[in-house]
């Protein structure tokens, strides 16, 4: 590029002044160019300044011990490289200490970071997927969850009219957790019931969030599986747990759960699904809670995916094959239930609408309360399983934001990344940060948790 430094310093002063030198400090043309001064060649003649300077002065290589030979060279490396240049390679280069190049490049990139705006006037503004259409996509590939966007990402793009500069960024909504989802695998297994959309992967943030402030009850209004109750009671993160279902079948397995915990091992124990005891368990009536409590747990075991929903079939071929016994392990099944007999007196359950009985114990309990919130139901423009997989899948999204934030809640909260959600969000000026995951089928889902105090960003 340059024989020299001095050659490399003339190109700088060239393009930084266009022949006409110009004081950083001041801004005055009145410069000396050539004074007797190994690193200030030039000094401002206007009265009350008289400072002295150097091309370097006022820009990223102010303060730099390195020649402008380095700098130039460093220049072209990193524009000329799409994929960027590391200190390393640049150590190697231009014969720097790492040290050296690793400031160097840091430098650099912040000063492109800072550059002048582009965007002047009148500019065009627009969004898209990106990830290619679902049709093109292989079936194992394919989010298969109703809409065109799943799995894709949100790009948003801008031209400016004068200028016609382009800027395109990925436009998600919230910064990424700084607690990484887990291997499932890796976290107890404490609910007996299997459910679409479980937030087992969840428990690290719920033991941070518990750890962190510290609440003499949790309060789960739309219990389901209740891992999180399970978890928070059973690792002493609480002494007290409230679970509230509306569903019957699911409140009937945790009333028979908590109250008859030693009849329901026994019959689970007992138990061998066959496909003819599963269909007429599935048509006869319960004569009693129990009975009702140990359907809802066979079914719920043996039917694919664990979903109750009228029409939902039984699994044919499930784990390894093994059809209706994939997920039916009564010995596991027993242990379970006999830990949660074990807590029983640390639970309390109630059956009925979350949704309604939130504001009543917010009112009792206050900040003193923690409260989770998974919602089955989904909101405009996320998931459309909703109403396939639960019977209960209507709930005012809007209004569930506005009791949390009148009661000033201790809440954690999961949901798609849906707009509307995304737009209550900010309207209560809650804290959010965005998952990115992998269901059973290796598809990509994402997912935000909601928080009242910034606790994962």
């Amino acid at each position: 590029m340059f024989p020299d430094s001095a050659m490399a310093g003339a190109w700088f002063a060239e393009q930084r002044w266009h022949g006409t030198p110009a004081c950083p400090h001041c801004g005055s043309i009145n410069v000396q160019s050539v004074c007797m001064h190994k690193t200030m060649p030039y000094r401002c003649r206007k009265k009350g300044c008289a400072k002295r300077f150097s091309v370097k002065v006022g820009t990223v290589m102010e303060g730099s011990n390195l020649n402008y030979r380095a700098w130039a060279a460093a220049m072209y490396l990193m524009a000329a490289n799409p994929k960027g240049v590391s200190s390393i390679e640049l150590h190697h280069e231009l014969g720097i200490t790492q040290k050296s190049a690793w400031h160097l490049a840091h430098r650099l990139r912040e000063g492109l970071a800072a550059g002048s705006n582009p965007f002047i006037g009148s500019s065009e503004v627009d969004e898209a997927y990106v990830d290619g259409r679902e049709r093109n996509k292989h079936a194992r590939k394919k989010p298969n969850t109703g809409h065109e966007t799943a799995g894709k990402t949100n790009v948003a793009g801008m031209r400016c009219r004068k200028t016609n500069k382009v800027a395109a960024r990925s436009a998600k909504p919230f910064p990424a957790s700084s607690i990484p989802v887990v291997n499932v695998a890796t976290v107890p297994q404490r609910s007996p019931l299997r459910y679409p959309g479980g937030k087992t992967w969840l428990i690290p943030h719920i033991r941070h969030w518990l750890e962190s402030t510290e609440p003499e009850i949790l309060i789960e209004p739309f219990a389901g599986g209740a891992i999180v109750s399970l978890t928070a009671v059973m690792e002493n993160l609480v002494k007290t747990a409230v679970m509230v279902e509306i569903d019957r079948d699911v409140a009937a397995f945790w009333h028979s759960a908590l109250e008859n915990g030693d009849t329901l091992q026994e019959r689970v124990t007992k138990f061998k699904p066959t496909l003819n005891r599963l269909r007429k368990l599935e048509q006869d009536a319960p004569s009693s809670v129990l009975e009702h409590g140990f359907r809802t747990l066979v079914l719920n075991r043996t039917k694919r995916n664990g979903i109750l929903a009228p029409g939902a079939s039984f699994s044919r071929n499930g784990e390894g094959g093994k059809g209706l016994l994939s997920r039916w392990y009564p010995d596991t099944l027993a242990d379970r239930l006999a830990a949660i007999q074990e807590h029983a007196r640390n639970f309390i359950f109630l059956e009925g609408d979350g949704l309604k009985l939130l504001p009543v114990v917010l009112e009792g309990w206050g900040n003193r309360a923690a409260v989770f919130l998974d919602p089955p139901y989904t909101a405009k423009g996320g998931k459309k399983a909703g109403s396939r997989l639960y019977d209960h899948s209507n709930i005012d999204h809007a209004a569930l934001f506005s009791i949390l934030a009148e009661h000033d809640a201790n809440f954690l909260m999961t949901y798609d990344p849906a707009s509307e959600i995304v737009e209550l969000v900010r309207r209560h000026n809650f804290n959010a940060v965005g998952l990115s995951m992998k269901n059973g089928h290796h598809n990509k889902m994402r997912e935000i948790v909601v928080t009242s105090k910034r606790l994962f960003a």
